[in-house]
């Protein structure tokens, strides 16, 4: 009976690190996933303050210039 008690122990432990390493899989591509949409929005981000950038420095030499 230790011998069966012994091998439901391991198959248990296999199962519960099984568990573990699918939801790490899950999280890791979440993560990706989110890190992609924040990079796009850093983009659009940047886009602007680039355009605005530009605007402000032509006003500035329009009245300076």
């Amino acid at each position: 009976m230790e011998r069966k008690q012994y091998l439901d122990q391991i198959k248990e432990l296999v199962q519960t690190v099984q568990t573990l390493l699918d939801a790490n899989i899950a999280l890791g591509n979440k993560q990706k996933e989110l890190q992609a949409e924040a990079d796009r929005k850093i983009a659009g981000l940047q886009d602007q303050v680039d355009k605005l950038t530009g605007e402000l420095q032509a006003r500035r030499r329009k009245m300076h210039g």
